[in-house]
């Protein structure tokens, strides 16, 4: 195993490394994301899954050493320059009424909690704005030589975690062990529109796009991740219901065959099949029906704390718990709950930390973010790209809550910039 101390110097260097290099250029600033996800990847292939709870700095995962890096050469080559309007003033609305509802309205007890979870609204906002800014003063064809190395570095990424889980070095397929394993399905399949768009467009050749795909599919078939695999052929329905092609089936067919070769072959599938399948159809007939889960049922605990959320939301209404996870966890106590965390819901947590104002300003943001990438005039297969990614993303967060992933409002940050390039100047910069 190895010792956490030592991965926090050689991550402290490495990123140290990655932010010289991204304030070289504004390609290279946007470049360092895709060297923060390999970071997260290539230096840890001969260990097993470390944990995000278990390599941390105080309270900082290492894992987003890198991520926190690239965002900083992003701060420095853009001078803290972001593009101010519509998304800066309520950026800081949002902050401000986050900060009037703990302290002044709630009035929280955990400031540390606070602290933490309101510097990652901060900054990932501003992370967004700040790569906007960025995507907005480069050539286009920058971008997408950006997305062919993107996607082909989750592919062999893929490719990684899929040989680990294969000879028994993880139980699964997650390619970046100091992350939870829902955050990496969440990553593949946040990155599967991209690939589709470039497929579609014929920027990548097509052996390179079946490869691609098929290497998506399998790692999270193999990552064990309900969400991940249900997300990823959502992801394509409304992607090609955007594009009005509907050849899903072609692909269908394809990913039919992988299944079939899988479940031949692997005798790890058995496993698989009973957790993604068996006990997830069996949790939802159970709560359709009004039968309700037993505690000896894997589900149970979710299912309790979603209850839970509901009972806090019905209580906190307006103004909520006040920012942070352990400002929830007070108020759950009082409900003598059978576990002390979130509900795996973005939409039933934040409700229930920010209240119903807080939670308003929020989803006005998220709107605004998708109606900017609705605007993308430089190509419409783009404008569909990042409005898929945009509504697959709420999707998943219906069995989440990684809204906080920084590397999310990375991808939307270069949509946003995307969306502020005039039709027609595509190499203007």
């Amino acid at each position: 195993m190895i010792n956490v101390s030592s991965l926090i110097i050689i991550y402290s260097i490495l990123s140290l490394i990655l932010i010289f290099y991204g304030i070289k250029s504004y390609r290279n600033s946007l470049m360092s994301y895709l060297y923060a996800i390999a970071l997260n990847v290539f230096p840890l292939i001969p260990f097993g899954y470390l944990g995000n709870e278990n390599t941390r700095l105080s309270r900082i995962p290492i894992a987003y050493f890198p991520i926190i890096a690239s965002f900083t050469s992003s701060l420095v080559i853009s001078r803290f320059r972001i593009r101010k309007g519509n998304f800066f003033l309520l950026y800081h609305v949002l902050l401000s009424y986050l900060f009037v509802q703990s302290f002044l309205i709630v009035k929280i007890q955990n400031y540390v909690s606070f602290l933490e979870y309101y510097s990652m609204w901060a900054v990932n906002i501003l992370l967004m704005l700040t790569v906007s800014f960025i995507v907005n003063r480069i050539n286009y064809e920058i971008v997408l030589d950006i997305f062919k190395k993107l996607v082909l570095l989750i592919a062999i990424s893929s490719l990684i975690g899929i040989l680990k889980f294969l000879i028994g070095l993880q139980d699964d397929a997650n390619f970046m062990p100091m992350m939870n394993r829902n955050g990496t399905a969440y990553l593949i399949v946040s990155v599967t529109p991209i690939l589709l768009f470039l497929g579609d467009t014929k920027l990548i050749k097509f052996y390179v796009f079946i490869f691609s795909i098929g290497l998506y599919f399998i790692c999270l078939l193999f990552i064990q991740s309900r969400m991940g695999l249900m997300s990823f052929f959502f992801t394509f329905i409304i992607y090609y219901i955007y594009n009005k092609k509907f050849q899903l089936h072609k692909l269908l067919l394809f990913l039919i065959f992988l299944i079939f070769i899988v479940v031949l072959y692997l005798p790890p599938i058995r496993y698989i099949e009973e957790r993604l399948v068996d006990r997830t159809l069996k949790t939802v007939l159970l709560i359709t029906s009004g039968e309700g889960l037993t505690p000896d049922m894997g589900d149970y605990a979710r299912f309790q704390l979603i209850l839970y959320s509901i009972e806090i939301i019905k209580e906190n209404f307006w103004f909520g718990t006040g920012v942070g996870l352990e400002n929830y966890r007070d108020r759950i106590r009082l409900l003598n709950p059978i576990r002390e965390s979130k509900p795996h819901n973005f939409y039933l947590s934040y409700l229930a930390e920010f209240g119903a104002v807080g939670f308003s300003i929020l989803l006005i943001l998220l709107f605004m973010v998708w109606r900017r990438f609705l605007k993308i005039g430089i190509s419409k297969e783009l404008s569909y790209t990042f409005s898929t990614i945009f509504i697959t993303n709420m999707f998943m967060l219906f069995m989440n809550e990684y809204i906080t992933y920084p590397l999310i409002w990375w991808i939307w940050g270069i949509g946003l910039g995307l969306s502020y390039i005039k039709q027609g100047n595509k190499g203007n910069r």
